[in-house]
């Protein structure tokens, strides 16, 4: 091992943070010290899982064709990894049908086996290959043999879920049920005291104003995500308590344990602390405000009073950076089933009506996401529902029911195109 060079150092300052102390461990090496420009291979990556297999490349002295596809793959370091392995393997580097094929098999087994045949050079060309991964295809789903069941997740890993937007989609949804179990519905409703109070007598709770105003969820063009609500009239400090015990069970869901609770005024910190002690911290006594923090101190969940009302805000982004920070992004559901989208149009939004026909039928059912024309223009709705996975959209064309539309006839059909007042008909029964 040798000193790093000025000119090494100089280029690994300008590297990501994450994977500078794993650049300057590899740097240290002499075989660099011989031949700086190699460094520059290791460069390429910014996953750390694959800088440290072009690092084993260059070490094993692959030659140009084995480099040339490492690099091509940059960052996929699953594909990285079975190159290198492949590398003394003739036969699948002369058939680039084969070599693409064993680098895209998802079960592990099969690629494996595989991997053993090439080995002991009993698949000899792409026919015997054909026939071989069948067998063993089959094989594996009678056996109900499968890819590994823990995977190793790498920084680029992280970065491309949050780009697709895989991981906060579905930490959005994971957030939402646990919110809705506690009665966070995602529209302004009533107060609801007990299951079997009267719809009439919801509806009239509206005149009254006494209802809580809950969160209407997604961001609509910028990087930011977030929940936010408002409990409207809140009768009782102890509705700071409901929301951070509520909050505690978001975290809780994703195995988090390793952040702090700072409470800004001392009675509120007494009543928390009557239901939880942990990770709770009296910061001042100034103040109706309640902070979730990371143990890096970067906030993610806000409660505080304004007036009457009780809000609180919950950054998907920044609990998105929590998980991956705290290694627990398995924790989240992977199945995406927020799949269907609520669209709201102007002049409808308001109406007394809409929540009891919207709970009795859709929010469950389709696990769906309200969104408002006023917050999402209509113009917007195709884009909007390809980069948010959307797969149905539900219009309100009469009194009885949403015509659910998929995504493929929203963008094909004009009608859905256009700005168009969608009214709600109510029958004078309901108006009363």
């Amino acid at each position: 091992m040798h000193n790093i060079s000025e000119n090494l150092l100089l280029k690994i300052s300008k590297a990501d943070q994450k994977s500078k102390e794993n650049l300057l461990k590899i740097a240290r090496d002499d075989i660099f010290k011989k031949d700086e420009k190699l460094f520059d291979l290791v460069l390429t990556q910014t996953s750390i899982r694959s800088q440290n297999t072009i690092y084993k490349a260059i070490k094993q002295g692959v030659d140009s064709k084995i480099m040339y596809h490492l690099i091509k793959n940059t960052n996929g370091y699953i594909k990285q990894e079975r190159i290198l392995k492949y590398a003394n393997c003739k036969v699948i580097f002369e058939n680039e049908l084969i070599l693409i094929d064993m680098l895209n098999i998802e079960n592990e087994y099969v690629e494996n086996e595989l991997y053993q045949l090439f080995r002991m050079n009993k698949i000899r060309n792409i026919e015997e290959y054909k026939e071989k991964k069948n067998y063993y295809s089959g094989f594996a789903k009678f056996k109900k043999l499968v890819k590994k069941d823990v995977r190793i997740f790498s920084e680029i890993d992280y970065e491309i879920l949050k780009q697709n937007r895989i991981l906060r989609d579905n930490v959005l949804k994971d957030t939402k049920k646990v919110l809705r179990n506690f009665g966070f519905l995602g529209i302004d409703i009533p107060r609801i005291n007990d299951q079997n109070q009267r719809k009439n007598d919801i509806v009239k709770s509206f005149d009254n104003g006494d209802y809580q105003k809950l969160f209407n969820v997604d961001d609509f063009g910028s990087e930011r995500l977030f929940i936010n609500g408002t409990i409207t009239n809140a009768k009782s400090d102890l509705n700071f308590v409901e929301l951070v015990v509520i909050m505690k069970k978001i975290l809780k869901k994703y195995d988090l344990t390793n952040y702090n609770i700072d409470i800004y005024d001392e009675e509120l910190y007494k009543k928390v602390c009557n239901y939880s002690k942990d990770n709770t911290s009296l910061i001042s006594s100034n103040s109706s405000i309640i902070k979730f923090n990371t143990n890096n101190n970067e906030e993610f969940i806000n409660i505080s009073r304004y007036k009457e009302n009780i809000t609180f805000n919950i950054k998907i982004d920044k609990l998105v950076d929590y998980l991956v920070s705290e290694k627990k992004e398995n924790n989240v559901t992977e199945d995406n089933l927020r799949d269907t989208l609520i669209y709201i149009s102007n002049g409808e939004n308001n109406d007394k009506k809409l929540y009891e026909f919207l709970y009795d039928k859709y929010l469950y059912d389709y696990h769906a996401i309200i969104v408002y024309e006023e917050d999402l223009p209509k113009d917007k709705l195709c884009v909007y529902c390809i980069n948010n996975n959307i797969k149905f959209v539900g219009f309100l064309e009469n009194r009885d029911n949403f015509n659910i539309v998929n995504i493929e006839e929203l963008i094909h059909d004009s009608k859905y195109k256009k700005s168009k007042k969608l009214e709600l008909k109510l029958d004078k029964e309901g108006e009363k």
